[in-house]
């Protein structure tokens, strides 16, 4: 009787202790340790509650399954975020965090298969604190999500990433829109919940486009906006579903947070729980642009200006408009070869189809010779040339007439007055 009465004080005993350090870790602690994502008060909880019941450390059971989402930075190549998966196992206390976005740039032809869209990225596994640390150093905030998996689920994860970081499966080629780090975490959730991510967000849409949205997490670097703008095609700009449109870290977190697991039933969310990480301390600032008719008029006004100075006298009116047609002619060539090279020669799959071409034609070299005539009143060379560019001009605004059409309203507005004038000008002759 006395052994079990000690025994039982001896129980309760640990419980208090446990309990007060429990609570004592929650008022010490108020927000996650940067450092280690694992050592939250609730994971210690739960690992004490694990090794209370025996858990089987490499059972589902002993393990967790979070969403990390990072913020934007101030480097261009951060300014689409970036996410990743937490695995921990609560019994062990460890943790491995799972990332999609690794890519080495001495491998072999770097640049070349960067230009070509065959870029390899890698998945890496690695601590998390790491990561959370650079993140920190960034100024980038980082939120971390709990997802409602059961234990099958759960180690259907940690299995499925630990056999892809495999040096011999970690590869894979990378898409920036329908193949990234975002959409393969994506796709690794999904597979789990049997399809069930894509069954609910493939059917459903807000009318964003693959353009839109590249150019709203683009717009803090200018040029890179522009770059993405000019170089995309038609297929950048049909309506993309929730689904499509986790190719953006914020926009899938944004999305999962609506997803439910059918296997804990039809009202059970895949997010229960989330944790703010790193908090943001990088402002972001994106450029604007006028409205396209205005900014339309101050084309028309500018080509307008440029014909009147190419009409006057022989002398210096004429001469820097000659100059200027020259470097349009030259630009015009390069972007139009660019963009044709985009479309035939590389993988980047909404390069294609490209109605920029028809505004910037590298036929445009052979006006050259004419722009350099006009400077003594001689228009007679490259007539046939200024023809084309207006006649392809106008095929591009035809265009917009087609409930497909390319979304290329500013690249419109600033080519199609230019190749005006320049008919004007040039394929006529000159009073």
């Amino acid at each position: 009787m006395s052994q079990g009465v000690s025994v039982a004080f001896c129980r309760l005993l640990a419980a208090c202790v446990w309990l007060v350090g429990c609570n004592w870790s929650v008022h010490a602690q108020a927000l996650p340790n940067p450092d280690d994502a694992s050592r939250t008060p609730e994971a210690a909880a739960v690992a004490a509650a694990a090794a209370a019941a025996s858990i089987d450390p490499d059972s589902g059971e002993a393990l967790r399954i979070g969403l990390m989402t990072v913020s934007p930075g101030s480097v261009y190549w951060q300014s689409f975020g970036h996410n990743a998966i937490l695995v921990e196992n609560t019994v062990r206390q460890e943790a491995q965090l799972y990332n999609f976005g690794t890519f080495d740039f001495d491998q072999p032809n770097f640049l070349l298969n960067f230009l070509r869209g065959k870029m390899l990225y890698r998945l890496a596994a690695g601590a998390p604190a790491r990561d959370l640390n650079m993140y920190a150093e960034e100024g980038r905030g980082v939120q971390l999500d709990w997802l409602n998996l059961t234990p099958d689920q759960r180690y259907a994860v940690a299995e499925m990433l630990a056999q892809n970081a495999l040096p011999e499966h970690a590869e894979y080629r990378y898409d920036y829109f329908v193949d990234n780090c975002s959409t393969r975490v994506r796709n690794v959730i999904d597979a789990v919940l049997n399809g069930a991510a894509r069954d609910q967000l493939q059917v459903r849409s807000e009318g964003a486009t693959y353009r839109r949205l590249a150019l709203q997490y683009g717009a803090t670097v200018p040029w890179m906006a522009v770059g993405m703008d000019l170089g995309l095609g038609r297929h950048a700009d049909r309506p993309i579903s929730f689904f499509e449109q986790a190719f953006v870290p914020e926009q899938f977190r944004r999305f999962a947070l609506e997803v439910q697991n059918p296997e804990l039933g039809d009202s059970e969310p895949l997010i229960t729980d989330s944790l703010q990480l790193v908090e943001p301390q990088v402002e972001l600032r994106a450029a604007s642009m006028p409205g396209v008719w205005i900014f339309a008029a101050l084309c028309a006004a500018m080509s307008a200006l440029w014909w009147w100075m190419a009409g006057a006298a022989p002398g210096l009116r004429r001469s820097v408009a000659a100059w200027v047609g020259i470097l349009v002619s030259l630009v015009s060539t390069v972007i139009g070869a660019g963009l044709i090279a985009l479309m035939t020669a590389t993988d980047h799959s909404m390069a294609a189809a490209n109605e920029n071409v028809l505004l910037f034609l590298p036929t445009s070299l052979l006006l050259v010779r004419a722009f350099w005539q006009l400077r003594r009143g001689d228009n007679r060379a490259g007539q046939i040339w200024a023809w084309v560019g207006v006649l392809a001009g106008a095929a591009a605004l035809l265009l917009k007439l087609d409930g497909d059409a390319q979304a290329n309203g500013y690249w419109l507005a600033l080519m199609l007055p230019w190749h005006t004038a320049v008919w004007f000008r040039i394929a006529r002759p000159m009073a």
